[in-house]
């Protein structure tokens, strides 16, 4: 009969409720406010703390968490009050949390790779590169890659290299479902960049067993496989190099004074 007597009791009272959904930092979190307030109390008041010094008397409130901290996530203790209207009153309490989770940095710099007759595009610098993230990357409207740190290959871009603007943009998105946006201007045009010379006897011996001497002194080295991939490369001036490369033929550019120099080489 007690039991019976609690129950009647318990839902003849006033019962504070709610829920909430963790979200991203400065994204709006609404909370559902299920709180029971029997007839018999007519009205009732409600008073939110929100766990970052805000308040709310609101019944069914929204409210933006900023990070102190804008990389770390955090939590706070949000505070629901509901007391009746009704002379005598009676108030109920419920305590929860609510996580805040950080929006990725989506900022990059990219820069070009010229070598002579074809230019990829690669990123130089990149905020973040954690492999749990998604990334996208779009060139003019295309996504092009969902790599961490790609390298445009110059087929893949060569429409672009005209000039003109083209909108570039990263997207990153959190395991929390947090994502951040990032847009810059791709503008690049080749005819703008330094005098290419091919050549046929800067470098020699060629072929060559792997060490080579310049007949000028040459900085910012690029050695290249038939792949395009760098297999040497060393920004100091210097007038000799030595590979440790296999058999095949290679491609040496270096720049010399305001010009960018580039030979064959066969490596034996």
């Amino acid at each position: 009969m007690l039991f019976a007597f609690g129950n009647v009791f318990a839902q003849d009272s006033i019962q504070a409720r709610f829920s909430v959904l963790d979200a991203c930092d400065k994204a709006e979190v609404v909370f559902t406010n299920t709180s029971k307030v029997p007839i018999k109390f007519g009205n009732a008041n409600y008073f939110w703390t929100f766990g970052d010094g805000t308040t709310s008397t609101d019944q069914f409130p929204k409210h933006t968490y900023t990070l102190d901290n804008e990389t770390t996530g955090q939590s706070f203790e949000v505070k629901l009050v509901v007391q009746s209207q009704s002379i005598p009153s009676e108030k109920d309490s419920l305590t929860d949390f609510v996580e805040i989770f950080p929006n990725p940095n989506a900022f990059f710099r990219w820069d070009v790779n010229n070598k002579g007759t074809t230019q990829d595009v690669e990123i130089d610098s990149q905020a973040t590169t954690d492999p749990l993230n998604f990334y996208q990357w779009n060139l003019a409207g295309v996504v092009k890659s969902n790599d961490i740190t790609p390298t445009f290959l110059y087929n893949d871009v060569q429409p672009y290299l005209d000039g003109k603007d083209y909108p570039f943009t990263l997207l990153v998105r959190t395991p929390e479902a947090c994502e951040t946006t990032y847009s810059t201007k791709f503008n690049y045009n080749p005819l703008s960049v330094s005098r290419v010379v091919t050549v046929t006897n800067m470098i020699y011996p060629n072929p060559s067993a792997g060490e080579l001497k310049f007949k000028n002194s040459l900085s910012n080295i690029q050695v290249r496989n038939f792949a395009g991939q760098i297999v040497f490369e060393t920004e100091e001036a210097t007038s000799a190099i030595s590979l440790d490369v296999k058999p095949g033929i290679y491609t040496v550019s270096g720049l010399q004074d305001s010009y960018t120099v580039v030979q064959k080489i066969t490596v034996q």
